[in-house]
């Protein structure tokens, strides 16, 4: 948070007009706001007050990672959530061939394929930072995006199989990661392209080859199938 320093309102007489002058002070720099009220008819001052407030400041971070020939099993914790699709893949336009999402709670996947024609009907228009991804590369290339995070993320879970982003830049011991759905986990899976290699860990067992949470990549996640309602996996680290 930045606290503004001061937030001074001040409306004063002028023949026929009142000026009304809002400047703000941030730690960042100054804005000056100059607002003309209607005409009236006044015969003095009419005043001064004063407010404080606060102004939350973007927390900024960078997406950079390496993607493989084939397919890649993503996330994108610095692209806000609802971002188009063509925006958030500016630095890969030209060397993804296509791309799938799967969403558990409606049991739908979504896809898009850029050497389509626009005639064809295609469901994946927006990238969200909670979901995961199957990215199919036809070379090797390097994803950048310059965005923002955020802290306290919750990502609803369902029972049977999950699809999920990991929305936070910072990588953390997997049990640790999972404590808020260790009740309803049964398996988290990641694949590591580079390698060619799947990676998993059982939540009941605690054993696996899965030993972190990783941010940019997405994650298969399978709750218990008589699990009651969903779960929340909790990621504000």
């Amino acid at each position: 948070m930045i606290n503004l320093k001061f937030f001074e309102r001040f409306e004063k007489h002028h023949k026929s007009f009142i000026f009304s002058i809002i400047f703000l002070i941030i730690t960042a720099g100054i804005l000056f706001v100059m607002e003309t009220i209607a005409p009236g008819s006044f015969g003095e001052i009419t005043g001064m007050a004063w407010t404080k407030v606060n102004i939350t400041k973007a927390n900024f971070t960078i997406c950079t990672f390496s993607l493989e020939p084939g397919w890649n099993l993503v996330s994108f914790h610095c692209v806000p959530s609802g971002m188009p699709r063509d925006d958030a893949f500016d630095s890969i336009s030209s060397t993804y061939n296509y791309i799938f999402a799967y969403e558990r709670r409606y049991d739908e996947w979504y896809a898009y394929n850029p050497s389509l024609p626009s005639h064809y009907t295609q469901n994946l228009n927006y990238i969200e930072r909670e979901q995961g991804y199957w990215l199919n590369m036809n070379q090797q290339d390097v994803f950048f995006y310059n965005g923002t995070r955020k802290f306290d993320n919750e990502i609803k879970l369902f029972s049977g199989w999950n699809q999920v982003g990991y929305p936070t830049p910072n990588e953390k011991i997997i049990n640790e990661s999972l404590e808020s759905i260790e009740d309803n986990c049964v398996v988290v899976r990641m694949y590591n392209a580079s390698s060619s290699q799947w990676l998993y860990y059982n939540c009941t067992s605690g054993l696996g080859t899965l030993n972190y949470t990783f941010p940019d990549y997405g994650y298969w996640i399978y709750m218990w199938v008589n699990m009651s309602g969903t779960d929340t996996w909790v990621i504000n680290w």
